[in-house]
C-alpha cells in the first residue's frame, strides 16, 4: 500500500502540469477558431462602445489576440455618421505583450484608411492602466475628407503616408494630460492637401513628439508653384500653443491670382517668409492671438493689360484711379488677392486697357500682432513712381485700420494719398488727395516743377527699403 503512494503523487504531478498546458492549448485553439474570433470581435466592440461611444462593424477577421490578426472592411460610426474606414487592420502582437501588465503591439498596418471630419464629440478616454506602448504603426493610402461649411472651406487629404515607431502612452491619461504623456516619432509623405482653392502637394515631414509638446521638422512642401522648407511644432502643456516657421523662396504670383479666382494681370515671383506663433483652445483664440511676421519680396514684375505709370501720371480731380486698386496687387500680401475680388470692375487702374508695366521692386513686410497684421516696410516702385502703404488690418474683424496708401516722391514725402477703411469684402476707399496745399490737382505738376528746388524735405511718410526710381 505504501508503495502505491509515490505513483499517484507523480500521476498528480503530472496532472499538475499537464492541466495548465491542456487549457491554455485549448484557449489558445479556440481563439484561433470561427468562435473565437467572433469572441474577440466582440470585445473589441464593446470596447469601442464604451470608450468612444461609436459604433464598430467588421466584415472578416484572420488570426487571433495572442499572435495577431488582422480585420477587413472595418468601418466606425456614431450619430448616424461614419467617421472611420480602412479596407483592413493588421495588428501583430507578441505573448510576452499579451501577458504584461502593460498593453503592447509589435505593429500596426492599415490600408487604404479614409477619415472624414469634422470629428464627433468623444468622452474622454483614460488610457490603459498600465500605459500603451506600440512598436510601430504604418498607414497606406491615407485619405481625409472634410465638407465646406460656412466658417470654412472644404478640406481634402490624398495620398497620405505615415510610419510611426515608438510609441508610448502613459497610464490613465487623458486631455492635456494625455498630449503630455505621450510620445513617438513619425516620418509622414501626402501626394496632395486642398483647402478650399489652395493647393499644396509633395508634402514630406519629421515628426516627434514628447512631453506634451510636437516638433515637424524639417517640413518641405511644393505650393503655388514653389518648393518650401519649414518648421512647425505644437505645445499642448497649459495653454495649447502653435508655430509656424515657412520659407517660400519663389512663388507664381500668377497662379496665386488664379487660385484666389483674381485675375492673373500679374506675372513674375516673390520670396515669401512666414514666422507666425498664437496660442488657445479654438480657433477663434488662435486668431486673436496671432503674432509674428510676414515678408515678401520680388524683383521685376509685369502688371499686365494697363500702363500705371501713365495712369499715376494723369491724376485729376474725381479721376476712377485708385491707389487702392493697384497697390491690392503687390501690398497686401496674401490678402491681395481676396480684396482684389471685390474691387468693383471698371475702375482705370484695374481695366486691361492694353499694355503693361514693369514694377522693379515689391516689399510687403508685415508684423503680426494680436490679430493686427501692421505695415512696417509695405511699398513698391515702378519705372517712374513709388507707392507705400501705411496703417493695418484687423484680422479678428476683416477690417482696415487707418490704413493709408500713398504716391511718393524721392525723399519720402507723400504726393498724392488714399484712405481705406471698411471691410475686406466691402473696403470703402477715399479720395484721393493731393499733398500740395490744397491747390487743384490740374496745377499739382507744375506746382512740383516750381517749387522742387527750394522745397525741404517734409516728415517722411515712407522711409523703407524700396529705392524711388531714377526716372521718378
Amino acid at each position: 500500500m505504501a508503495g502505491k503512494w509515490p505513483k499517484r503523487l507523480l500521476f498528480i504531478g503530472i496532472g499538475l502540469v499537464l492541466l495548465p498546458v491542456l487549457l491554455v492549448g485549448g484557449g489558445m485553439l479556440y481563439l484561433r477558431s470561427e468562435a473565437g474570433r467572433t469572441w474577440m470581435v466582440s470585445l473589441l466592440r464593446q470596447e469601442v462602445r464604451q470608450s468612444l461611444e461609436a459604433e464598430l462593424t467588421v466584415t472578416k477577421v484572420r488570426g487571433d489576440p495572442l499572435f495577431g490578426f488582422e480585420l477587413y472592411g472595418v468601418s466606425l460610426k456614431k450619430d448616424g455618421q461614419v467617421f472611420f474606414q480602412t479596407d483592413s487592420l493588421e495588428a501583430s502582437l507578441s505573448l510576452a505583450g499579451a501577458l504584461g501588465k502593460a498593453s503592447h503591439l509589435e505593429k500596426i498596418v492599415l490600408v487604404t484608411p479614409r477619415l472624414v471630419l469634422p470629428l464627433p464629440a468623444f468622452p474622454e478616454w483614460p488610457g490603459p492602466a498600465g500605459g500603451l506602448s506600440i512598436g510601430a504603426i504604418e498607414a497606406r493610402a491615407i485619405s481625409l475628407q472634410r465638407a465646406a461649411s460656412k466658417d470654412s472651406p472644404a478640406l481634402s487629404l490624398e495620398g497620405g503616408r505615415v510610419v510611426m515607431s515608438g510609441l508610448r502612452l502613459g497610464g490613465g491619461a487623458n486631455g492635456a494630460q494625455g498630449l503630455a504623456a505621450l510620445s513617438y516619432e513619425a516620418q509622414i509623405w501626402v501626394v496632395s492637401l486642398s483647402w478650399g482653392q489652395l493647393g499644396i502637394c509633395q508634402i514630406t515631414a519629421d515628426v516627434k513628439s514628447g512631453q506634451g509638446r510636437v516638433e515637424i521638422e524639417p517640413l518641405s512642401l511644393s505650393l503655388l508653384g514653389s518648393s518650401g522648407q519649414g518648421r512647425l511644432w505644437f505645445d499642448a502643456r497649459a495653454r495649447p500653443k502653435v508655430g509656424l516657421n515657412l520659407l517660400l523662396p519663389s512663388l507664381d504670383i500668377s497662379q496665386a491670382l488664379a487660385q484666389a479666382g483674381a485675375e492673373e494681370r500679374v506675372q513674375g515671383r516673390v520670396r515669401v517668409q512666414v514666422d507666425l506663433t498664437s496660442q488657445g483652445e479654438d480657433p477663434a483664440q488662435l486668431q486673436k492671438n496671432l503674432s509674428g511676421s510676414l515678408l515678401i519680396t520680388g524683383n521685376n514684375l509685369v502688371f499686365k493689360g494697363s500702363e500705371l505709370d501713365n495712369a499715376l501720371d494723369r491724376y485729376e480731380e474725381g479721376t476712377s484711379i485708385g491707389l487702392f486698386d493697384v497697390g491690392s496687387f503687390f501690398l497686401l500680401g496674401p490678402l491681395g488677392p481676396l480684396i482684389l475680388k471685390t474691387l468693383q470692375t471698371g475702375r482705370t487702374a484695374l481695366a486691361a486697357t492694353g499694355g503693361s508695366t514693369p514694377i522693379d521692386r515689391v516689399r510687403a513686410e508685415w508684423r503680426l500682432s494680436h490679430g493686427f497684421m501692421i505695415a512696417r516696410d509695405v511699398a513698391f516702385s515702378s519705372a517712374r513712381h513709388r507707392v507705400a502703404v501705411k496703417g493695418a488690418i484687423d484680422l479678428n474683424t476683416w477690417q482696415f485700420e487707418d490704413l493709408v496708401l500713398a504716391v511718393v516722391d524721392s525723399h519720402g514725402c507723400t504726393l498724392h494719398t488714399q484712405k481705406v477703411t471698411g471691410s475686406l469684402e466691402n473696403p470703402q476707399i477715399g479720395t484721393t488727395q493731393a499733398a500740395a496745399m490744397g491747390i487743384s490737382r490740374p496745377f499739382v505738376s507744375l506746382y512740383n516743377a516750381i517749387t522742387k528746388p527750394m522745397r525741404s524735405p517734409c516728415k517722411p511718410f515712407y522711409e523703407g527699403k524700396v529705392p524711388h526710381p531714377k526716372k521718378g
